[in-house]
């Protein structure tokens, strides 16, 4: 079993200013591969306890008009908070052709979501079978 850890230094971390209130963190993927037993994690450093987020789980394909092999696949998503809490739940994915054509696909994770803890959340993404064109899987914070 392979399990890919990405700190906060080494995230693809975009965040598109105070005013828009996103923010964007993902770990790489082989595209040849991701494997059932190869895991990301990630994680994400809180300071704000008060602040309501949509997160979206956000996935980039490696090729544009390109769907991935399968064209519908599950995500598990474990969340585990600062108090060691651990939340497990597996999103389904199923590009449309209009994210096809952009190369990224995004769906709703959890609607109104506030981190109560200070600390680190460590999100670890899981495929539920071997995927093919995937070279990126992460979550969008956007405040609400």
């Amino acid at each position: 079993m392979k399990h890919l850890t990405v700190s906060a230094l080494a995230l693809i971390l975009v965040s598109c200013g105070s005013t828009s209130g996103m923010m964007f963190f993902a770990g790489g993927i082989d595209p040849r591969g991701w494997e059932p037993g190869d895991s990301i994690s990630a994680v994400w450093h809180n300071t704000d306890t008060t602040t309501l987020y949509e997160l979206s789980l956000a996935v980039n394909l490696a090729v544009f008009n390109t769907p991935p092999d399968p064209a519908e696949f599950g995500v598990t998503v474990a969340t585990i908070t600062p108090d060691t809490l651990t939340i497990s739940e597996t999103v389904m994915l199923r590009p449309d052709p209009e994210a096809l054509r952009r190369g990224e696909y995004r769906t709703l994770y959890r609607h109104k979501v506030r981190l109560r803890r200070e600390g680190e959340y460590r999100f670890v993404f899981t495929p539920e079978c071997t995927v093919r064109g995937v070279r990126c899987v992460g979550l969008v914070f956007e405040n609400r």
